[in-house]
């Protein structure tokens, strides 16, 4: 009991990081969600569904991240938008390449994406920190 006050503060301190931690859980119950089902259901190949999966909860993430993480009031929707499909684009090739790899080496599809995921979010959040949601410098696209 000792330790909640100093994990409250812990979070108010990070608050942005733990939201944009939420919206990434939000998003990977997406992307995971949409993967199985079209993979299962659907017989896609698991690297096409992924790129799909990938794309559907990327549009999400925007949106929660704009309006809730970074709390961004701006009308640089389409230049934000673009920033942040670069970011992920970016973020889709390593995932997809991750994905190669960990399937030639035999890991299973489910269990390599939640790792892919972490590494992906590290990058993810550093870029769309200090660019695509720059307090300073949301005018260059």
């Amino acid at each position: 009991m000792i330790m909640w006050p100093y994990f409250v503060k812990l979070i108010y301190k990070h608050k942005k990081i733990v939201k944009f931690c939420v919206v990434g859980v939000i998003g990977a119950v997406i992307d995971f969600g949409l993967l199985a089902i079209l993979v299962e259901f659907g017989h896609w190949p698991v690297l096409i569904a992924n790129t799909c999966s990938f794309i559907v909860a990327l549009v999400n993430n925007f949106f929660l991240n704009k309006f809730w993480t970074w709390r961004d009031k701006s009308d640089k929707h389409v230049g934000q938008f673009v920033k942040y499909s670069l970011t992920s684009g970016v973020g889709l090739g390593i995932n997809t390449v991750l994905m190669w790899v960990s399937l030639k080496i035999g890991l299973y599809y489910l269990l390599a994406k939640f790792f892919i995921s972490i590494i992906v979010a590290f990058w993810n959040y550093l870029v769309n920190n200090f660019w695509t949601f720059s307090r300073k410098d949301n005018e260059t696209i």
